[in-house]
């Protein structure tokens, strides 16, 4: 721990690796946040201790697989990929699956789709064998409230100050929800940043 030299409070001096998914039936939005680095700037860096190198503060993607694969296939192949970019992941941040009581809602529960969803964020826990309080998860609801699609992209513009050239417009809903959960979750444990 060391003392922050603007307030009274302690931080840690560890740096943290932190990844959000925002999993669906065909993708898996994520997002990584690296700690130290910028977290109101999508294109800011961060001094990585362990490589001696800067390293952007965040990483971010979609992963679309071939949609015939079984959820099994689905998180083994993404995380793989996760871990050869050398993202040493400390903690998970996920979307947890809801049901909603709409004719959508019961028609994907009915299908087992919010099972299977349930079962990738357990399964992410379990692949990097985060330590008891390094995995969270949130509904939609506590996260980002009635905000629809395009409510959570506009908020992101905003937050992040981008600009109408900025690549990050061009990102997919999944990509943009799991950006936002770990915004979410940093404003949440600000120690953290």
């Amino acid at each position: 721990m060391v003392t922050n030299p603007y307030s009274s409070e302690q931080v840690s001096n560890k740096q943290e690796t932190i990844l959000a998914i925002d999993p669906s039936i065909n993708n898996l939005g994520w997002a990584v946040y690296h700690s130290g680095g910028t977290p109101n700037d999508l294109h800011g860096t961060y001094y990585d201790d362990y490589r001696q190198v800067y390293r952007n503060s965040w990483n971010y993607g979609l992963f679309n697989p071939d949609n015939s694969r079984l959820p099994t296939s689905l998180c083994r192949y993404f995380l793989d990929a996760i871990s050869a970019n050398s993202y040493r992941i400390t903690k998970a941040v996920v979307e947890m699956p809801t049901f909603f009581n709409s004719q959508v809602g019961r028609i994907a529960a009915k299908q087992g789709h919010t099972s299977r969803l349930a079962w990738i964020d357990g399964y992410v826990a379990g692949y990097f064998h985060l330590e008891d309080g390094s995995y969270t998860e949130y509904t939609p609801t506590e996260w980002k409230g009635t905000m629809t699609k395009a409510m959570t992209r506009a908020k992101m513009i905003r937050d992040f100050n981008l600009s109408q050239t900025d690549r990050a417009l061009n990102l997919k809903d999944d990509t943009i929800d799991a950006i936002m959960l770990l915004k979410y979750y940093l404003e949440q444990n600000p120690n953290l940043i």
